[in-house]
């Protein structure tokens, strides 16, 4: 090929980097990693295609769950418009600084629902219902939560709204990391007492026990009291109760009462 030859130039060249790109380390460097990381994942190839594939649909990804978010922030707007002073105020700074904490969780969070809690959130941001609230706070709030989180919190909101023999919540086992969460962000509050339980135990041993098997018994009516006497109450705290409000759809064009 001559070296005067521009076409040829521009046709090696594409042709060297189509033998690139399906080379697993060139790919991967393309696609954003380092060269040397590239080339460490390259001698594991199922993980290296896996990544691969990953960082390909990456993107596409991104837009489908922006335009999701998008959509519902739209929708919200529309359905709460004469609850948004200032339509200006979604392209303030403070608008964006929100905006911004969604999108740092977009490529993490794939559940529909979450996405639509983003958007409705965002809308919210603008209502005249939570001018005075942190709505920052909110967000970040949101962004940490999982969807088993957000709707272990709406059950518990839920509750309180049952006649006071249903309000009783149990959780099962698995439930218990997600309680724990809500209660460390504020949103429920847990309330620690003791039932009252009758324990009936004789000052001494009658005629009939021997002092063991009085020790054995005393030993076991403290057991039981100490198992049944202890509860804990959840209930949904005013904090909670807001940031439902701010994450959810106002589908009944209702005002959102302010706490």
């Amino acid at each position: 090929m001559a070296i005067d030859d521009p076409v040829g130039v521009v046709i090696q060249r594409a042709k060297e980097d189509k033998e690139a790109e399906s080379y697993l380390p060139d790919r991967l460097a393309r696609l954003g990693l380092s060269a040397g990381v590239a080339a460490a994942f390259a001698q594991m190839p199922f993980v290296a295609q896996m990544l691969t594939s990953l960082l390909s649909n990456s993107p596409a990804r991104f837009e489908e769950r922006f335009l999701q978010v998008a959509t519902e922030l739209h929708a919200q707007q529309k359905r709460i418009e004469d609850r948004i002073p200032d339509m200006n105020y979604y392209e303030s700074e403070e608008f964006h600084s929100l905006l911004t904490l969604i999108l740092e969780r977009l490529h993490a969070t794939h559940q529909k629902e979450k996405l639509k809690m983003f958007g409705d959130a965002l809308a919210n941001s603008g209502s005249s219902d939570f001018k005075e609230d942190d709505t920052e706070q909110y967000v970040r709030t949101l962004r940490d939560l999982s969807l088993e989180d957000l709707k272990l919190l709406k059950a518990i909101s839920a509750a309180k709204k049952l006649p006071e023999p249903y309000r009783s919540l149990s959780f099962k086992e698995i439930a218990k990391p997600s309680v724990a969460r809500l209660v460390g962000f504020g949103l429920i509050r847990e309330v620690h007492g003791l039932r009252k339980f009758d324990l009936s135990v004789p000052v001494t041993p009658t005629s009939s026990q021997s002092p063991e098997r009085y020790a054995r018994g005393l030993a076991d009516a403290f057991s039981k009291y100490f198992e049944k006497a202890p509860f804990t109450t959840r209930s949904i705290s005013d904090f909670g109760e807001r940031f439902l409000d701010f994450i959810s759809a106002d589908e009944s064009g209702d005002t959102v009462s302010a706490s």
